[in-house]
């Protein structure tokens, strides 16, 4: 303890001379001599001074000095921070977290001064010291500076640091972009719902003072309440676009652009018209909105203003092609029909008109539109493709030009094809016309030899593949049977092809038929630890494996024997004839039956929506049912037989009748000679 206080007060002293002016490399001269001399090992020795840094840091930040003094101080020990950092005599995160500690404890404008700082160090945080161990703090230092700023008051200051971050980051940075298309579904436009025009007018009547004259917009028919909802209704379709692709919000949508864009033609704007035409086309003047106002009273003036028009006309055209772009983050069911796009393509170009007709320089404006979104799919088809980095092109190499007075140096003459293939059969080597081929082929020149080589067989032992599994077989393992790597249908499908390559059991006959794979797996790996000498507890000799084997295809056999000898009588008895259900027989039971067939129907696995397309496509009862018949015989084939028919027409108490019309044999009043 006493020895890294003694250490402390040294790294102390050091820092403390750098703030005084001390020139920053001398300082690290100093420091790295300390800390060579300290005792302790290099990770104290870092936490030490990593400790210190923060303790001056913190110290100069609590200091009464004034504003340029503090930031003199500061400025010294974050150099200092990064001198050392890139000495590797204290952390990489040092000097970021040396400045989100300072950030925390200044106000506003004292750490809007030192944010210069770290917009003049940009190059020194990308490099490779820095970038991956602060890259995620500079982030979180950012984000949290943007949480204590306001919006609207510290706009230039919110614009520094988005720049910084933009500068910091690069363009395939995955933080900084929105990859599963999520929207901003928080954004919420309230507007009127007719109660305040309501008891304006109850005002009025009553003599009450009336509300200012409105200003006269000479163009346009007057708006009522019903375009005034539509219009701002739209604003949920923008927040939300993926609403569209559902049946009812899309005629919604439909009907609403439809009539604002209809409001849109009536309002015409000409070079004089609008209260902010002559403000457009003045560089000095900058508009910032940062929501329009929704009052019905202001509708008429906002569709009279060019600038509220832009605005409005560029978010139809961002939906458009959201709704229409191959997003990899949609479903399948987000998609429009060949009708809807239609549409979306006729409405895109009434947009891109009106746009081109709002003056000033309306088809410069509509244009420029049109070059952004179509730069915006290159932008959604680099997304689409998981965002791949951005890399250079590969300069193409230049021969460096002679300096002036010497010759051009002679290039080297090319060789001849056949001094190459000479020189390639001395050496035994195969020249493929590409040197990845080349080399693949030279491998082994031999290809009998190459496909020889033991390197070729790629089946893995028994008892190396089928370990986890037999061990999971052992109730002492305490795994639960869907965590088994027998229930994996990959593990199972390589199993089999293992089992029947080098196991006699894959081959045996089984007295009970598996259910499933993982059923048959547990069974056969039983035989297949027996084998094992790692889980059967034998010697391991090659023999007694043998032996196993040869008396399990014998007990195989045995029971395939076995299994013969039971099915033999059932073999021997005589096949009777099958009766099928034929056409004419499908029309004498379907004019009996009448109306009753729909009992019949269910009986026979049809479903009631089959029952109602059969009623639907058929005009009688009798034709309903002889469909009901075509139909089951085509889906059932060869269950399709008179016995399966009677059966069923017993089950629902319909089979007397028309038991007339089945054969004698079905029946059972006639014994019927077999068929063969």
């Amino acid at each position: 303890m006493f020895r890294f206080a003694e250490t402390f007060a040294s790294f102390m002293s050091d820092v403390s001379k750098c703030e005084k002016g001390e020139d920053v490399g001398t300082t690290i001269l100093q420091i790295e001599a300390d800390f060579t001399g300290a005792d302790g090992g290099d990770f104290d020795k870092k936490a030490c001074l990593d400790h210190v840094l923060r303790k001056r840091v913190s110290a100069v930040v609590s200091a009464a000095d004034g504003p340029p003094v503090r930031e003199c101080h500061l400025r010294a020990a974050l150099q200092l921070s990064v001198g050392l950092a890139r000495a590797e005599r204290c952390s990489p995160t040092t000097p970021i977290v040396l400045l989100a500690d300072s950030f925390d404890a200044l106000p506003l404008d004292g750490a809007q001064a030192l944010f210069a700082f770290v917009e003049e160090n940009v190059a020194t945080w990308k490099e490779e010291t820095f970038f991956n161990a602060c890259k995620n703090n500079l982030l979180r230092m950012c984000n949290d500076l943007l949480r204590r700023l306001s919006r609207s008051q510290n706009t230039v200051f919110c614009g520094r640091i988005l720049l910084f971050l933009a500068k910091f980051f690069p363009l395939s940075e995955r933080s900084g972009l929105n990859v599963i298309s999520e929207f901003n579904l928080d954004n919420l436009t309230a507007f009127g719902d007719g109660g305040d025009e309501l008891a304006d007018a109850e005002d009025a009547d009553d003599g009450e003072a009336a509300a200012p004259p409105q200003p006269q917009v000479s163009s346009g028919p007057p708006l009522d309440y019903n375009l005034y909802r539509k219009f701002w209704a739209l604003q949920d379709f923008f927040r939300n676009p993926n609403q569209c692709y559902s049946k009812v919000p899309w005629k919604a949508f439909n009907a609403y652009t439809t009539d604002v864009l209809a409001a849109f033609s009536g309002f015409r704007l000409d070079e004089s018209s609008g209260s902010h035409s002559s403000q457009l086309g003045s560089e000095e003047s900058q508009q910032y909105f940062a929501k329009y106002l929704t009052s019905q009273k202001l509708l008429q003036l906002q569709l009279s203003d060019a600038m509220f028009r832009r605005y409005v006309l560029v978010q139809f055209l961002i939906l458009f092609q959201y709704l229409t772009s191959q997003v990899k983050f949609k479903s399948e069911t987000q998609s429009l029909s060949e009708a809807q796009q239609a549409w979306v393509r006729d409405t895109q170009q009434a947009v891109y008109r009106l746009m081109a007709e709002t003056p000033p320089q309306g088809q410069l404006f509509a244009d420029t539109i049109r070059s952004i979104l179509k730069r915006e799919e290159n932008w959604n088809a680099w997304k689409n493709d998981g965002c791949p980095a951005f890399k250079p092109p590969a300069a193409e190499e230049t021969p460096p030009e002679p300096a002036a007075g010497r010759p051009a140096p002679r290039r080297r003459p090319k060789r001849k094809v056949g001094d190459v293939l000479r020189h390639a059969e001395a050496k035994k080597k195969f020249l493929m016309g590409h040197p990845e081929l080349t080399r693949l082929w030279n491998v082994c020149p031999d290809n009998m030899e190459a496909c020889k080589t033991s390197k070729r067989d790629f089946l893995p032992p028994l008892d190396t593949f089928f370990d986890e599994a037999i061990t999971q077989m052992d109730p002492a393992t305490m795994v639960e049977d869907q965590y088994k790597v027998i229930n994996n249908g990959d593990y199972g499908w390589r199993a089999l092809r293992l089992l029947a390559r080098r196991s006699p059991h894959f081959f045996a006959a089984a007295q009970k038929i598996p259910n499933s794979l993982p059923d048959y797996l547990d069974t056969i790996l039983k035989k297949v630890a027996n084998d094992i000498p790692k889980f059967s507890g034998g010697n391991g000799a090659g023999d007694a494996s043998l032996t196993a084997a040869d008396e399990t295809v014998a007990d195989g056999a045995a029971e395939a024997e076995e299994l013969r000898a039971e099915e033999a009588p059932e073999e021997a008895a005589p096949a009777r004839r099958v009766h099928r259900l034929t056409e004419p027989l499908a029309g004498q039971l379907a004019a009996r039956l009448g109306a009753d067939w729909k009992r019949l129907a269910s009986r026979l696995g049809f479903q009631s929506d089959e029952v109602d397309y059969f009623v639907s496509e058929q005009p009688t009862a009798e034709a309903q049912a002889a469909m009901m018949f075509r139909q089951w015989m085509d889906n059932e084939r060869e269950e399709a037989t008179q016995e399966e028919l009677l059966y069923a027409l017993e089950a629902v108490k319909l089979d007397t009748a028309v038991r007339e019309l089945f054969d004698p044999e079905v029946r059972g009043e006639t014994d019927a000679p077999a068929d063969s």
